[in-house]
């Protein structure tokens, strides 16, 4: 698979695909940057996922509380 694939970043499941490096020494250093900058924005993708999952879940505590009073009066 070359660095044109259109399949290089995810697979159809949408999982992160780690390239081989294979190839000459400044092609694999390339692939392996690559590789290095993909698996950080897995991880800054996952990180942001959790953390707006925490934020949503934080705010709709207290927008409920909010709306059960309001249904109350």
């Amino acid at each position: 698979m070359g660095l044109t694939s259109p399949n290089l970043l995810y697979n159809w499941k949408r999982k992160l695909v780690e390239q081989a490096e294979a190839g000459p020494a400044d092609l694999r250093q390339t692939i392996a940057a690559f590789n290095r900058m993909q698996a950080r924005l897995g991880r800054f993708v996952a990180d942001r996922t959790r953390m707006l999952a925490a934020i949503s879940h934080d705010l709709r505590t207290p927008i409920t509380t909010l709306r059960l009073r309001a249904e109350f009066i």
